[in-house]
């Protein structure tokens, strides 16, 4: 359990509006930051504070509380979005992968049906199957300035071959 003196400070390097998903993360954040979301709130963000799945466990909970975010934040540490991180966030539209992140793993974004528009990084090595399963809405993917040599089986399956910027050197069945 953390402290108010935790809660505090936490709250002063996150933006409050960031404070309104946070109730998705894992019970040790939980703990830390539940008593400062607004039980009201219909939308919001979600913290990726970890490269863990951010509520592992509850499958059916998960997928309705999913629903409801519209943005992902990663915080600077994070170096790797985990299995099914943000899976069935139907309402999430844009998603910047940030610099530092390597590796976007199995089923990440999964179910985003909303995701229109994804920027990868330079940083980015490796893109888990399935990866952007369920992404009727995202219409190209650029790849060419990441150094991705990894590409899941049908991490984009909705996307033509050309609608990535592929790398001739991969092979994979992302399609």
């Amino acid at each position: 359990m953390h402290t108010p003196e935790f809660r505090r400070h936490f709250v002063e390097f996150v933006p409050v509006d960031a404070l309104m998903a946070l109730r998705v993360v894992t019970k040790g954040w939980n703990a830390a930051v539940d008593a400062l979301i607004d039980e009201g709130v219909e939308s919001g963000e979600m913290l990726v504070h970890d490269g863990k799945d951010i509520s592992f466990g509850e499958a059916n909970s998960r997928k309705e509380r999913r629903k409801l975010i519209t943005r992902v934040i990663f915080l600077p540490n994070i170096t790797k979005v985990g299995e099914y991180a943000c899976e069935f966030a139907c309402n999430l539209v844009i998603v910047d992968i940030p610099e530092g992140i390597q590796s976007i793993s199995t089923a990440a974004f999964d179910g985003c049906r909303s995701l229109t528009t994804v920027s990868f990084s330079r940083t980015l090595t490796s893109i888990g199957e399935l990866a952007f399963y369920n992404c009727p809405s995202l219409e190209n993917a650029d790849l060419l300035h990441t150094n991705l040599q990894d590409l899941g089986n049908y991490a984009f399956p909705k996307l033509q071959r050309n609608k990535i910027g592929d790398d001739p050197g991969l092979t994979s069945n992302a399609w």
